[in-house]
């Protein structure tokens, strides 16, 4: 069993916990580890449970705010979620010069209906300015898109959407490795400490 806390409580009293941990004295930024009966502790500032792409991003913005992260889930990083599942294409509204519907104000109109839950502003400060961002951070990892003759990404129109949003991954057998490699470059890959049958894995960015 894992367990997760900023400040540790013990009851001296309670024959099961037992005494406090040893604590050892690490470098700033690192999370203190340490052992008890009833399993590991780990002192983090954010714990991200879920290791697939939301997952991931949420630890990266995280770390990038200089936080410590602890990414947690009970099977490999590079197979979790939708990362492992097959996509071999990435969703972006980029404002290309000439391009239909290639604009924040398509998406709003494509997706702000009153029975989707999204607002204007949310999509607009959310998913379409994070959009690009994340498109440059995939490619950083290397992961490598489509492109036409003229070095534009190669894209398709799908899902009833009035433009062509969907940008076209051309190495998907490589996709869980690069998606990963951002990850495991935030602080390394962590312990197993948990998690179904002894299969469990603890990661993330700023893990150790």
């Amino acid at each position: 069993m894992m367990f997760f806390s900023q400040k540790e409580v013990w009851d001296a009293a309670d024959p099961r916990r037992g005494p406090p941990p040893q604590r050892t004295s690490q470098q700033e930024g690192t999370m203190n580890t340490s052992t008890n009966p009833l399993g590991t502790l780990i002192e983090t500032d954010v714990l991200v449970i879920g290791s697939g792409a939301s997952g991931c991003g949420a630890a990266l913005g995280a770390r990038e705010q200089g936080l410590r992260v602890l990414l947690m889930d009970k099977g490999k990083l590079e197979s979790s979620g939708c990362i492992g599942g097959g996509n071999d294409h990435y969703m972006a509204v980029l404002d290309e010069e000439g391009v239909a519907h290639d604009a924040a104000e398509d998406l709003i109109k494509f997706y702000a209906k009153p029975l989707n839950g999204w607002t204007p502003a949310m999509l607009r400060n959310g998913w379409y300015a994070h959009m690009r961002p994340m498109l440059e951070k995939l490619e950083a990892a290397g992961v490598k898109f489509g492109r036409t003759p003229d070095g534009r990404y190669l894209r398709t129109q799908g899902f009833g959407q009035p433009g062509t949003w969907w940008v076209h991954i051309a190495n998907r057998m490589t996709l869980p490795r690069g998606m990963a490699r951002p990850v495991r470059g935030g602080g390394g890959a962590g312990r197993g400490v948990g998690g179904r049958g002894g299969a469990g894995r603890v990661g993330g960015a700023g893990a150790e």
